[in-house]
């Protein structure tokens, strides 16, 4: 007797019903799962209520980050205060970000760009720096 294939057993809204129930790490991992777990997982009433923390170290690959579909449902980002400059390029696709509606920046931002800064902050509802 062959196994019962789960994802022929239940539908996408059930699915969607336990995704709902996981934490965002936890939601990553099933997004590992299959292509069709990963295509439900990836909606954005996963990831709205998400916060998005810069890691220093991961500056450099925030912007293609941030351009992620994953990533377009995030509401929330924060910078905490670290050693590091904030990179245009970061500021460019914190721009681009179609919903992005809070910020919070604990850095220290005197070198960075006055005009690129203030395209980032107008395209969010309420910056805290």
């Amino acid at each position: 007797m062959e196994a019962a294939n789960i994802n022929a057993m239940l539908l996408h809204e059930n699915f969607e019903k336990i995704f709902l129930m996981l934490s965002p790490p936890d939601l990553q991992s099933v997004m590992l799962v299959c292509h069709l777990w990963k295509e439900i997982a990836e909606k954005p009433k996963f990831w709205a209520g998400v916060t998005l923390t810069v890691a220093w170290q991961n500056m450099a690959v925030m912007p293609e980050i941030l351009d992620m579909r994953i990533a377009q449902a995030v509401r929330k980002l924060r910078v905490p205060d670290r050693d590091g400059e904030v990179s245009d390029e970061f500021l460019e696709a914190v721009a681009r970000h179609p919903g992005l509606k809070v910020m919070d920046i604990e850095c220290d931002l005197t070198s960075v760009d006055p005009g690129l800064l203030t395209r980032a902050v107008t395209q969010v509802e309420d910056v805290c720096i």
